[in-house]
């Protein structure tokens, strides 16, 4: 457990969450070294988290690899990224215990080449995403779910060679950027819900159609 204060790392040094274990964070830590969550292992922040650096959750085996806000209303903030990689998609990054979780403007989520993507939010917790969630090339699917979610004004969803999907009920009020890949239009939206959507040629579906 680390409670409170500043990580940070030199010379390119960095943190690791070995296979098979639990860590945490309370008291609102800010991360200015770059962590690996590995192959199932839970992180669990309480506080939030001001991330500065680069969070990866890999896992190639199957098992569970996640970071759990859990309880209360958190923030994500910072100018970091979070890295979904090894091959599984069995990665989440969530709110839980009745919680809910705002991803700040800084913030970038992404799936890495090679990747089985990864999950981020749970279908039946809040979620407003400020920042950016990438689905990228070779790296899966990235499922962003959520009790009433929002993709609030700054808030960019892109599919860039991979599959974004969105599930659970939804609102855009950012921008949703079909580049390149796959994009599945899931869950329960009106028409109108659907706000901003950018399609330079490639796949988008609807399962079920928007109301």
């Amino acid at each position: 457990t680390i409670q409170g204060g500043t990580i940070s790392g030199s010379g390119g040094a960095g943190l690791l969450l070995p296979a098979n274990q639990t860590g945490s964070f309370t008291g609102g830590v800010t991360l200015g070294a770059n962590l690996t969550v590995n192959n199932n292992s839970t992180l669990t922040v309480t506080g939030g988290l001001t991330l500065n650096s680069t969070l990866t959750l890999d896992t190639s085996i199957g098992n569970v690899t996640d970071v759990n806000f859990s309880g209360g209303v958190q923030t994500l903030g910072g100018t970091g990224t979070v890295v979904f990689a090894g091959t599984q998609a069995t990665k989440f990054l969530r709110p839980t215990a009745g919680g809910a979780l705002t991803i700040g403007s800084g913030i970038t989520i992404q799936s890495g080449t090679g990747s089985g993507g990864g999950t981020v939010g749970d279908a039946t917790l809040g979620l407003t995403n400020q920042g950016t969630i990438s689905a990228n090339t070779g790296g899966g699917t990235v499922l962003v779910t959520g009790l009433n979610w929002i993709n609030d004004t700054t808030g960019v969803l892109r599919a860039n060679g991979g599959t974004l999907t969105l599930g659970g009920s939804w609102d855009n009020n950012g921008v949703i950027n079909v580049a390149a890949g796959n994009f599945t239009l899931g869950g329960t939206f009106t028409t109108a819900q659907l706000g901003t959507l950018t399609n330079t040629g490639r796949v988008t579906s609807t399962t079920p159609d928007p109301a």
